[in-house]
């Protein structure tokens, strides 16, 4: 049996593990609220439960038969993103958000079982070019449920349209490990940075220190010689650690500023 995580509010997330068939009823709610993008075994969702903790969620194998695509900004990237899945045939599902955006949500075809199954999507949506929102796939992500009420608009998230077509054939990617540095610092900056890599996955920063905490993580690191690009990585995966993550684009923007990149 496979769980995904359950809540009313984002900001309300106490760790409650439904199984799949359940969420038959919660979507004839008048607001299903939302759920984990990923589904979980039984035996790794207790774990999860009793761990009351995101930290380490990146090592369990998880399940999807679905990709969904969010975008933000709306009809500007939706006209550049839906002549792409024509001409590859693909079949999908359109839902207004209810603010401002949209989710395109694209059969797998098949129940894929992986840790490297976010990671494995975020890769195909990357490289589609349409600019969407690449921080959604993330073990412990979550996203609205059809019907949820925007919070802001009062609109539920609504069906737009089906097109039918092929299911989209995933590939499963192993992530890149990359390890290159040249010194220019001494060992402190090194273990001041794992200090607090260490620390921020097991206490989350409050919302308004977390960029704070990426930037003075990532700037020991830039301050010892790591490179940029496996500081970033690192960043990310910290990131992907908390409950209430952020964008990459804002990931990206702490890195930047700990390396000194416009």
């Amino acid at each position: 049996m496979l769980y995904r995580e359950w809540t009313l509010k984002p900001t309300q997330r106490r760790g409650v593990m439904l199984p799949l068939h359940r969420f038959d009823s919660i979507l004839r709610s008048k607001d299903p609220g939302y759920a984990s993008m990923y589904a979980f075994s039984e035996a790794d969702a207790k774990e999860i439960v009793n761990s009351q903790s995101s930290a380490g969620m990146g090592r369990y194998s998880v399940y999807a038969d679905t990709l969904t695509i969010d975008l933000d900004n709306g009809d500007e990237q939706l006209h550049l993103l839906e002549p792409i899945l024509e001409k590859q045939g693909l079949a999908y599902v359109l839902w207004a958000s209810g603010g401002k955006g949209y989710h395109v949500v694209l059969p797998h075809g098949q129940m894929h079982c992986s840790p490297f199954l976010p990671h494995s999507q975020r890769v195909w949506v990357e490289g589609l070019g349409v600019g969407a929102d690449l921080s959604l796939y993330q073990h412990g992500r979550i996203l609205s449920l059809p019907g949820r009420i925007h919070p802001k608009t009062g609109k539920p998230k609504s069906l737009v349209k089906y097109v039918t077509g092929q299911d989209l054939k995933l590939k499963i990617v192993e992530p890149e490990v990359r390890f290159d540095f040249q010194s220019n610092g001494g060992l402190d900056d090194l273990e001041a940075g794992l200090m607090k890599c260490l620390q921020s996955i097991a206490d989350e920063p409050s919302p308004g220190n977390r960029h704070t905490r990426l930037w003075s993580t990532a700037k020991h690191f830039a301050d010892f010689g790591m490179s940029y690009e496996f500081t970033h990585e690192l960043m990310q995966k910290v990131n992907e650690q908390w409950l209430s993550p952020k964008t990459l684009e804002e990931v990206t923007t702490a890195v930047n500023q700990a390396f000194k990149r416009r």
